[in-house]
């Protein structure tokens, strides 16, 4: 059993239930609206650096970092979270997968679910 699930998805098509929810939308430009991306594109190694060059999605990730951590030692030893932007094609599954590559760094076994409008 992980212990931390975390879920990506876009908010326009709802909630995926998540105790936990950080949006993503006013931290993280969305590269759909920059060249050469658009809203069909899929992530690849020049969108994900896009993301993640971002000082603001650097500290957006810091900030739920600490919380899960915090989390994970003061609460059940479980944690849910979801990462959520409009879409849940861009922005919120780099993040996602940037959050839990630092999770198991620290030695956490984490399961990553990436939910898009035809979930």
């Amino acid at each position: 059993m992980p212990d931390v699930c975390i879920w990506s998805y876009g908010f326009k098509y709802g909630t995926h239930a998540a105790p936990n929810e950080f949006d993503v939308t006013d931290w993280v430009k969305n590269p759909a609206r920059v060249a050469p991306w658009n809203l069909n594109s899929r992530v690849d190694d020049e969108m994900r650096e896009f993301v993640l060059e971002q000082p603001k999605a650097q500290a957006f990730l810091d900030l739920v970092e600490m919380f899960a951590l915090t989390s994970l030692s003061n609460g059940p030893g479980f944690a849910h979270i979801g990462i959520k932007c409009n879409a849940g094609r861009h922005r919120s599954p780099i993040i996602a997968e940037e959050l839990a590559a630092r999770l198991v760094e620290h030695g956490y076994k984490v399961k990553i679910k990436h939910y898009s409008e035809d979930d």
